[in-house]
């Protein structure tokens, strides 16, 4: 996992066909970093999906604003 910035992918293999499933993911992602300084929302970003790249809708770092 990489560190919050923004639209940088939270890992190259977190990618997924469906983008309701990117969607179901993020939330996910998000719930469990709810509490961390480091990754939450505390840092600013929050998970959130990116434009379709290769078939594929990626986790993204998004900026909380």
């Amino acid at each position: 996992m990489t560190l919050p910035r923004e639209a940088a992918l939270l890992n190259p293999h977190l990618a997924y066909v469906r983008k309701d499933s990117a969607l179901k993911q993020a939330a996910t992602w998000n719930r469990v970093l709810a509490d961390n300084s480091t990754l939450g929302p505390g840092s600013g970003f929050v998970v959130g999906v990116g434009e379709r790249c290769n078939g594929r809708y990626p986790l993204v770092w998004a900026s909380v604003t």
